[in-house]
Order: structure tokens, then C-alpha cells, then sequence
């Protein structure tokens, strides 16, 4: 019996003392598709929906990749109105093997909008650089952008859990100044075996849409097909 308990013991310390390498491993060729979501309420309602088409044009020995995106299919409501979006051209950017970007904007390029890129950052999922186990935390300083005129924030990043192959990871974003901070609370499903995003879900609080008007919420999920 006491054996039995020690190699139980054993067995519980090797699973718990498990660590897990959340970062993605791209291969040439790989394409994956998401559905995308956004609700958003401020003095008005809106959502909007797409299909995101992430296709792996090259990886690099280091790590480092080229990457395409393509939206498909975008159906935006707002006032109750549906209007169908054209689909925008395919952009093609290089990443480091965290998924940061390593090629800088270049002058005369499009701006975008700040809605979309404070959303994009407040709902990020950024891997830590070493293996880590669940229950472990690490963060990510989001460097101040003059350009969307958005502060520095802090992503902060819990490996929760670790199911039938699938490792579930808590996201906590908050903005590090301004009266109305932006924050969002939301969760990433990560593929264990490859570091895949698998889905990511967001919802975010204080959200500025426009100057002039109150801030909002938004809740955005996007879904592997």
C-alpha cells in the first residue's frame, strides 16, 4: 500500500511539475481561418463579423515568419442597418517567433482606425518566451503609440488550465494612465501540440470610439473553423 501511495504521489508531482511551450510553430503553407466577432455598445449598438484568413507564406530558421491576412466576408450593423463590406486586399507583414512585428510601418501607409487597433491590443494574446507551467503568470509591456495616441499598457497572462490537448490561458490588459483607462478581461484556447490559437474571447471596458462621445464596452471572440 505504501508503495502504491508514494508512486501515486510520484506520478501527481510529474503532471503538476509539466511545463508547456505556448509558442506557435508555423509551417510554410499553412493557412487557418477564424470567424470573427465584435459587439460593441456605446450610444449605440453595433457588431460586425468576418472571416480571418491567417496563410504562412515562410519561416525562417530562427523562428521568424511571413504571414498573410486577409479579411473575407465583412458584414457590419450599425443603427440596426447591415451593410456588407468589400473584402480587403491580402496583407502580408513579417513576425519574430513571438509573434511580434519586425518590419516598421512605412511612411504613406494607412493608418487604420484606433478603434481597431486598441481593441486589437486590449484583446492580444501574447506567449511567453519560455516554457511555462499552469498556474505560472508572465506579462507583456505595450509600448505607448503616439500615432493612435494610446499609453502604455500591461498584459498580464495566466496559464490556466490543460484538457484533452488544449491549454486555456487567462488575458488581463489594462491601460497604465488616462482618466478612463481602457481594460479588458478575456481567455485564449492554445493547441498544445503546436502552439495554434484555437480561440480567444475579450471583453473590454472604457473603450474610446470616437472624441467627443462616451466611451463603450465591446466584447470580441474569434473562433478557429
Amino acid at each position: 500500500m505504501k508503495a502504491l501511495l508514494a508512486t501515486v504521489v510520484l506520478l501527481s508531482s510529474l503532471v503538476q511539475g509539466g511545463t508547456y511551450d505556448l509558442l506557435w510553430k508555423p509551417k510554410a503553407g499553412q493557412k487557418l481561418t477564424y470567424a470573427l466577432r465584435v459587439e460593441g455598445k456605446t450610444d449605440a449598438n453595433f457588431t460586425m463579423t468576418s472571416d480571418v484568413i491567417l496563410s504562412v507564406k515562410k519561416v525562417e530558421p530562427n523562428g521568424d515568419y511571413t504571414l498573410g491576412t486577409t479579411f473575407k466576408g465583412m458584414v457590419a450593423n450599425f443603427f440596426g442597418e447591415e451593410q456588407k463590406m468589400p473584402d480587403e486586399p491580402e496583407e502580408v507583414q513579417r513576425f519574430n517567433v513571438r509573434g511580434d512585428l519586425i518590419d516598421p510601418e512605412k511612411p504613406g501607409e494607412d493608418d487604420g482606425d484606433v478603434v481597431g487597433e486598441l481593441m486589437s491590443r486590449a484583446s492580444e494574446y501574447v506567449p511567453p518566451l519560455k516554457s511555462v507551467a499552469v498556474g505560472e503568470s508572465w506579462k507583456h509591456e505595450f509600448a505607448a503609440e503616439k500615432k493612435w495616441d494610446l499609453p502604455k499598457a500591461i498584459g498580464t497572462y495566466s496559464l490556466v488550465s490543460e484538457s484533452d490537448g488544449k491549454l486555456k490561458v487567462s488575458i488581463d490588459y489594462v491601460e497604465q494612465s488616462g482618466v478612463e483607462p481602457t481594460r479588458a478581461k478575456g481567455f485564449a484556447i492554445i493547441d498544445a501540440k503546436d502552439g495554434a490559437l484555437i480561440l480567444v474571447e475579450s471583453e473590454i471596458k472604457n473603450l474610446r470610439f470616437q472624441e467627443g462621445t462616451p466611451s463603450g464596452t465591446a466584447k470580441l471572440s474569434m473562433t478557429r473553423k
